[in-house]
């Protein structure tokens, strides 16, 4: 399978959300160096961070094949199964029929964002050497792919500790058997949107 491939507008997202990563970060471990207590009192914020920013702002991009109807549904916590670069099929039908998604879907990192970004972030920090806004950024474009799976599927996916001997493609090292293949397939939201739309109209016709 092969990644999505990230507009203009979503790699200059991932700047700004960089920029925002980096003055935190920056706060936490540059001026106020030393402060166990303030890092440590911080350690859910330093997790949630970049997810949390990704899911509340106003910049990130709704998945361009969502309906009006499931638009208007689906709001406060729910809104981060609007803003996925990938869906099962499972998912989409799930989103399709309006229901209590959070306890069906999961908001789920393809690469883990502690492997990928958060853990070599602050560690450049913590070692007096910080990364720029611009290498954050760097780290987004090619490790921010963000999944929306149900909870059966997620039970299937690989941990960070237990990868592929061989995985065809870093992205879904996780979303992979040994022999390569992917454990169940994901569309692409922008690539495979048609099939989305297809998926979510024959849900709602079920409902109708």
């Amino acid at each position: 399978m092969l990644a999505t491939q990230f507009d203009a507008s979503r790699i200059a997202f991932h700047r700004k959300i960089a920029s925002a990563y980096h003055g935190f970060l920056s706060y936490l471990f540059i001026q106020n160096n030393g402060d166990v207590d303030l890092q440590w009192g911080l350690a859910e914020t330093r997790n949630k961070f970049l997810s949390s920013y990704y899911i509340e702002s106003q910049d990130t991009a709704l998945s361009p094949w969502l309906t009006d109807e499931v638009i208007l549904h689906y709001r406060g916590a729910s809104r981060r199964y609007l803003v996925g670069d990938y869906y099962s099929e499972a998912a989409v039908r799930v989103l399709g029929s309006l229901s209590g998604v959070r306890d069906e879907l999961r908001f789920e990192h393809v690469v883990p964002k502690g492997k990928g970004i958060k853990e070599a972030c602050e560690d450049s920090f913590r070692r007096g050497a910080p990364m720029t806004a611009e290498n954050i950024a760097s780290l987004l474009d090619t490790s921010w792919h963000i999944a929306v799976v149900t909870k059966a599927e997620d039970t299937d996916l690989r941990t960070s500790r237990i990868m592929p001997k061989a995985p065809s493609h870093g992205v879904f090292a996780r979303y992979q058997n040994d022999d390569g293949n992917m454990i169940f397939p994901l569309l692409r939201s922008r690539e495979d949107g048609e099939r989305c739309k297809e998926i979510t109209a024959r849900v709602t016709s079920l409902r109708a």
